[in-house]
């Protein structure tokens, strides 16, 4: 049987000779591939119903931040903004996704996760911490919600590098807070109403050998896989 396709949004980087052009980390590809799907890049750009048609599942990467607008506060000094473009993609296909077809956000994915189903963000930990451990790139201890879909996946404790300065704060319709830094901060989140729809803050992709994210991705490939299935025998 083929593998599920899973679509990754790409984003836009401007190189040394001026032009610009689309990319993803190709960590994110790789954990797929691993997990047993086939990742497909999706550039930025108008989307149609049909375009569901050839994925199975949806990853959102990591990336900038968020304008504070989005969620009706002015953005912070310290914010660097995404490319309108990829945000303005990522959040067209966050609206119009089918509900079975699963969804995993990374970081910037989680945020948007939230932010699209009307929450908010912490604009900037350090004002609210006082700290800036989590964007250390350091791995971190995360205590996960055993009664969450996460919990299922990856049990009582994740761990994972955190590269964020941004995180969520009032939590969107039909979302659930997962999983909780040391400090409190919000780590991951799902959705409450019958969808794969998971949001994790850390990153992942940058630990292939982990437990928690050969798990993660398994299961998110497995979901996919579901859909796949289902669509070939209607």
């Amino acid at each position: 049987m083929s593998r599920p396709v899973i679509g990754i949004g790409a984003g836009i980087q401007k190189g040394d000779d001026g032009r610009e052009r689309l990319y993803i980390r190709i960590e994110y590809a790789d954990r797929v591939w691993e997990a047993g799907g086939r990742p497909v890049i999706l550039p930025p750009g108008p989307i149609e119903e049909t375009d569901f048609d050839f994925l199975d599942g949806y990853l959102i990467t990591g990336g900038d931040d968020i304008p504070g607008e989005e969620f009706g506060e002015p953005t912070h000094p310290e914010a660097t903004l995404e490319d309108p473009r990829r945000l303005n993609f990522e959040m067209d296909w966050l609206k119009n996704t089918p509900r079975d077809m699963p969804v995993l956000g990374i970081c910037l994915g989680c945020q948007l996760i939230n932010v699209v189903r009307g929450g908010s963000l912490h604009q900037h930990i350090p004002d609210h911490l006082g700290h800036s451990q989590h964007r250390s790139g350091e791995t971190e201890t995360i205590q996960v919600d055993t009664s969450s879909l996460l919990g299922e996946m990856v049990g009582e404790v994740a761990r994972g590098e955190s590269l964020h300065h941004q995180a969520v704060n009032r939590v969107g319709e039909n979302l659930r807070v997962a999983a909780h830094a040391a400090d409190g901060t919000v780590e991951a989140i799902e959705d409450t109403s019958g969808r794969w729809v998971v949001g994790v803050q850390w990153h992942p992709e940058r630990s292939p050998d982990t437990t928690t994210t050969q798990n993660l991705f398994r299961e998110f490939v497995a979901a996919a896989k579901l859909r796949k299935e289902a669509r070939e025998s209607a």
